[in-house]
């Protein structure tokens, strides 16, 4: 199935604030020039990077998670395929995976995952170290962006979800 991009980002700018649609098209861009670093396929890295937040500001996701902080990777999965036409498996579960990750990520789960993270607007300290790094190791740099989601929760005494736990403990069980 042929994925007509330009459609797509219409589509986005009609639902997503300005400010979203302008991160999703920087995640967009990290994700492909990771696809390109790490040999994976750079159609669906892009696809992937720029629905990964489809739905964060949605009625419908909103009804569901006011904070949208973790149910829009799950709905996001769901608008992708209902709204946009989306049915590669990969790009849905990159979506998906994008906010908690899973326990087999895949390369492209992962070049999401880092890039939503690091994209051009991002500001915080330590960053230009973790792009650094997004450049040499992509398992390096998602065990990093993954233990500073799970700090951030930590220091502002928010809930963990049991799927970030089991996404930690999987990649410290395959690290051993």
């Amino acid at each position: 199935m042929k994925i007509d991009i330009l459609s797509i980002e219409n589509k986005l700018k009609k639902i997503l604030t300005v400010a979203r649609f302008r991160h999703s098209l920087n995640t967009r861009d990290v994700a492909v020039k990771l696809a390109l670093k790490y040999g994976v396929d750079v159609n669906k890295a892009l696809v992937a990077g720029l629905l990964h937040d489809c739905a964060k500001e949605s009625k419908e996701q909103i009804k569901l998670d006011k904070a949208s902080v973790v149910l829009h990777a799950f709905t996001g999965r769901k608008l992708a395929q209902e709204y946009f036409g989306i049915d590669d498996l990969e790009i849905l579960q990159a979506i998906e995976s994008h906010v908690m990750g899973n326990e087999n990520m895949s390369l492209l789960d992962k070049i999401v995952f880092v890039s939503d993270f690091i994209e051009k607007d991002r500001n915080f300290k330590g960053l230009d170290e973790i792009r650094i790094l997004a450049e040499q190791d992509l398992d390096a740099v998602f065990k990093v962006v993954l233990m500073q989601k799970i700090k951030y929760l930590l220091d502002y005494n928010k809930v963990i979800c049991e799927d970030i736990i089991k996404t930690w403990n999987a990649l410290i069980v395959k690290n051993l």
